[in-house]
């Protein structure tokens, strides 16, 4: 499949573009991913105060994100 490159800019001007119900998906998609993101750091934060072995809770994350096939 082709790969196809386009800057910021133009991911903004193509969502500016869009009707607003799919402006909204569009919005809504990012920040459920954002949010996703922001607890994981929140958990890793935890994690990392309670044990001293930091590299072992960025194995232990790693390995959950392949189990799940998460990406974040």
């Amino acid at each position: 499949m082709p790969t196809l490159t386009v800057t910021i800019e133009q991911i903004i001007d193509l969502i500016q573009q869009l009707p607003l119900e799919q402006k909204r998906i569009v919005l809504l998609e990012l920040a459920k991913e954002a949010e996703t993101q922001r607890l994981e750091e929140k958990s890793r934060e935890i994690l990392k105060s309670q044990y001293p072995e930091g590299n072992l809770v960025d194995e232990f994350i790693q390995e959950r994100r392949e189990e799940t096939g998460n990406d974040c």
